[in-house]
């Protein structure tokens, strides 16, 4: 497991992500992905009075009281978080050290997007990028900790039964932002697509345009790959193994 804190603040320097992209003339500068959950950007949810944090946590907690508060007028004061990276079931109660019980996690990390690809955007792509909510999953601190800026390759959710639903969407903001992914996290991803379900033809599906948020729980789709929108539910395999062997994966 990586050592260093996590970028969860978009603030991050470190490397330990094990990308093959990495170019070490190309350090991450401090301010690359903006100021941390800044409302001012162009991804969906952004402009809406409320920052990115407080966007996620409505989204993906539950039994939820609010508290006005000056950078969001319905901010999440207390809730429960079913989370999908340990199936834990965690209390948020928003405070400095009690809130970081429940952190949010890039799905695919700012470092190692930097590192693949995202050094040569413009700055707004970088800012819609990092508050992009089909990148960003409401989870465990101690979890998001422990995956810091980490590629398949070196860290899967502990939860194996959310292996699918991690591959779908890392999948589909890989395929969104026209991010590379090396080898051997590129048979992770083929590995986790291994345990979706079969595809079933019964299913209503729903198409998205690309980066558009979903406001379901972990379920955040890309037209891509053809999958059904809907509370909890899991993506085909065929699905996520074709639209992985569409991603570019270096080396290959």
């Amino acid at each position: 497991m990586p050592t260093f804190r996590p970028c969860n603040r978009h603030r991050c320097v470190g490397r330990n992500h094990g990308g093959a992209g990495q170019n070490p003339s190309l350090r991450l500068p401090p301010a690359a992905f903006g100021d941390a959950w800044d409302d001012d950007n162009d991804a969906p949810g952004g402009h809406n009075g409320c920052d990115t944090r407080d966007d996620i946590l409505n989204r993906d907690l539950t039994d939820k009281t609010y508290v006005s508060i000056k950078r969001c007028p319905d901010a999440v004061a207390t809730g429960t978080l079913h989370d999908p990276y340990t199936n834990a079931t965690i209390h948020f109660q928003r405070g400095a050290r009690v809130g970081q019980s429940v952190q949010i996690d890039h799905i695919v990390p700012l470092a190692l997007a930097w590192d693949m690809g995202a050094y040569n955007w413009p700055y707004p792509q970088r800012l819609r990028f990092a508050n992009d909510p089909a990148n960003l999953l409401a989870v465990s601190g101690q979890a998001n900790e422990d995956k810091a800026d980490s590629q398949p390759a070196l860290w899967m959710p502990p939860n194996t039964a959310f292996w699918c639903q991690y591959a779908v969407q890392y999948v589909a903001v890989l395929r969104g932002y026209a991010l590379p992914v090396d080898q051997p996290s590129a048979d992770v991803l083929h590995r986790a697509a291994a345990t979706c379900p079969p595809d079933n033809p019964q299913r209503e599906q729903t198409r998205n345009p690309p980066n558009a948020a979903v406001n379901v729980r972990f379920c955040v789709c890309s037209p891509s790959l053809g999958v059904r929108v809907g509370q909890r539910v899991l993506a085909h395999a065929g699905a996520v193994v074709e639209a992985a062997e569409r991603v570019h994966v270096l080396g290959g």
